[in-house]
């Protein structure tokens, strides 16, 4: 990575630091909420950073589950689209029950309700949906412009894609939001975003759009900058600098003290990739057994080697199914439920204070990898997507990353054995590493700060 190359260092430099005391109003907005834990180390990192900056700084949300993002970060946060509002149809918590929209909208609705003849309640209805979707834009543009805020920020993470719902899903949901901060005089950054897949025609012209229009544009690796470019089309010469959990202040309860007979612990994080039951896209139960299978063959292996095993999730619903999946499938196996850790976690601070117990970890989801390197964890990786190999390859890793698809139990002992052996050259490797990308990001924050 290549931090700062086309930032004016003097420019930066010369720039005045904001009055500390000084009120500003930032939003950060992304599909996070839904309990997903690499979403929030990062809005955490994001949230700590910003007030390390300015303590009277007012910072919002915009999420998918407002409640949990109020309740994990303690901000005032509002749903990111109607989709991710519970209560009503609009895209906004606050009420305008007496603006124009709002009565057209109950209007329309009660309209197509009383309707008697039902071609016209069907026909009606779609009409009145599309009409519906207006009158929402325009309900939350009317109460953002409200809130006046300085800064509209994408806050890190895989954002532009097209994977989840397609073009109509985040693509349009981040011009929608970026077309607000424009009009309402807001800047909009776009922080250490990871890019990828974005298949669609229309997703490709709504993320050019957007990050046309963007006053910053950084992201959080190499490759997602050349998709931008290559497969997006979209050709400036932006920054990368890692991703923002890497940013994460690290100030957990420090490892539990060890007998010298105690087992190691091997940390797992096995995840609901392909699950029928799961909120997964894509679904295919032989993908989704096949992956469990070879895990829990694997650590069995791992018992018999004296290991002792921590569970943990990723994400605290969907991977809550593949833990109890993957329990079973040890239980089938023999192996005894003393040998097995599980402990709640639903928090940040509960992953991290779980993963510093942990002497190695096999994890699939991104940032399960990612926590994990941060507090120098020998990883071994089963990926499901180029992110982890570029994570795992910036890292000095790649020996260590095994595509989820097509693993071999053989192979994953061996380089298990291989991460055992050379494990203090790792944890020194990735300490060195970690470090060069906070003090990275602390220049990035800095001069989002300053210019922002």
């Amino acid at each position: 990575m290549n931090p700062l190359h086309t930032f004016d260092r003097e420019k930066i430099e010369s720039v005045k630091p904001k009055n500390p005391n000084l009120l500003q109003k930032i939003g950060l907005i992304g599909p996070f909420g839904g309990g997903n834990l690499g979403d929030a180390a990062i809005q955490q990192s994001m949230i700590s950073n910003l007030r390390r900056f300015n303590s009277n700084i007012q910072i919002y949300g915009f999420s998918i589950k407002p409640q949990d993002t109020e309740l994990r970060h303690g901000i005032t946060t509002y749903p990111i689209n109607k989709a991710a509002n519970s209560v009503d149809y609009c895209w906004w918590k606050g009420k305008t029950e007496g603006s124009f929209p709002s009565k057209l909208t109950n209007f329309l609705i009660q309209w197509n309700k009383n309707t008697a003849n039902s071609l016209v309640r069907k026909v009606g209805s779609k009409i009145i949906t599309n009409i519906l979707e207006i009158l929402a834009l325009v309900r939350a543009y009317q109460n953002f412009k409200q809130l006046n805020l300085d800064s509209l920020i994408v806050s890190g993470g895989g954002q532009l894609d097209d994977y989840w719902g397609g073009a109509w899903g985040h693509p349009f949901t981040l011009l929608t939001w970026c077309l607000f901060a424009k009009i309402s005089g807001t800047k909009f950054l776009i922080v250490s975003v990871g890019a990828a897949p974005i298949n669609q025609p229309l997703s490709k012209l709504f993320t050019r759009i957007t990050l046309s229009l963007a006053d910053y544009r950084s992201y959080r690796d190499e490759d997602s900058q050349k998709y931008i470019r290559e497969v997006v089309g979209f050709e400036q010469n932006d920054p990368v600098f890692a991703d923002l959990a890497f940013s994460l202040p690290t100030d957990f309860s420090q490892k539990s003290p060890k007998n010298p007979q105690d087992r190691e612990i091997i940390g797992i994080g096995a995840m609901s990739y392909f699950n029928p039951k799961s909120s997964w896209p894509e679904k295919d139960e032989a993908v989704y057994i096949d992956y469990l299978n070879k895990l829990a063959t694997f650590a069995v292996w791992l018992t018999e080697q004296n290991y002792d095993l921590a569970l943990f999730p990723g994400q605290t619903a969907h991977d809550k199914l593949a833990i109890e999946d993957f329990k079973a499938l040890l239980k089938q196996k023999g192996v005894a439920e003393d040998r097995i850790i599980e402990k709640p976690i639903l928090t940040v601070d509960e992953l991290m204070n779980q993963l510093i117990d942990l002497d190695f970890v096999i994890a699939s989801r991104f940032h399960g990898v990612l926590l994990s390197l941060l507090i120098d964890k020998p990883v071994l990786a089963l990926s499901y997507h180029p992110k982890i190999d570029m994570l795992m390859q910036d890292t000095g890793q790649s020996k260590y990353c095994l595509e989820i698809d097509n693993f071999q139990v053989d192979v994953i002992k061996d380089k298990f054995n291989s991460l055992h052996r050379d494990r203090q050259a790792i944890k020194a490797q990735l300490a060195s590493k970690t470090q060069e990308y906070k003090s990275s990001l602390a220049k990035q924050y800095d001069y989002i700060f300053k210019n922002f």
